[in-house]
């Protein structure tokens, strides 16, 4: 982190699939347990959630293709 800035990021992807969560009931509390441990795994760190985005990007899937869009979601912490 440069010596200037007040806030430090992290961005890591979002999940795409809710985990296998013991007594959660039905995908909708599961993904949301889910998510639930991801940023109680990063609070550990120091690092605080700001938001979700979900971005559109070109990505290549092999040298002889084209790039086509892709949608991602990715999840946003900062510390101080």
């Amino acid at each position: 982190m440069p010596a200037n800035a007040p806030y430090e990021y992290k961005v890591v992807p979002a999940p795409r699939a809710a985990r296998r969560i013991k007594g959660a009931r039905g995908p909708q509390e599961r993904f949301a347990r889910t998510l639930e441990e991801i940023l109680s795994e990063e609070a550990v760190d120091g690092w605080e959630f700001q938001r979700a985005e979900h971005m559109e990007i070109d990505e290549k899937r092999s040298w002889l293709r084209r790039a086509r869009p892709t949608h991602r979601s990715v999840l946003v912490f900062r510390r101080g």
